[in-house]
């Protein structure tokens, strides 16, 4: 499960890192931005998720 969180977490560090750059293209921001509030939407109703100490680390830190 860990593998997941980081790539979930990586993931959106990378959109928010280049949230500036794809400005001009609005519908990939729109995609992306579609894609993170039902991801959260899901987590808060279904999935209840829970950080492990080095993965809060770890997004404190990136």
């Amino acid at each position: 499960m860990y593998s997941q969180d980081n790539t979930i977490a990586s993931h959106i560090r990378k959109v928010h890192a280049f949230a500036g750059a794809a400005l001009g293209d609005g519908i990939v921001v729109s995609k992306e931005e579609n894609w993170l509030k039902r991801y959260i939407q899901y987590c808060r109703t279904d999935d209840h998720p829970r950080l492990s100490e080095t993965a809060s680390r770890e997004l404190k830190t990136a």
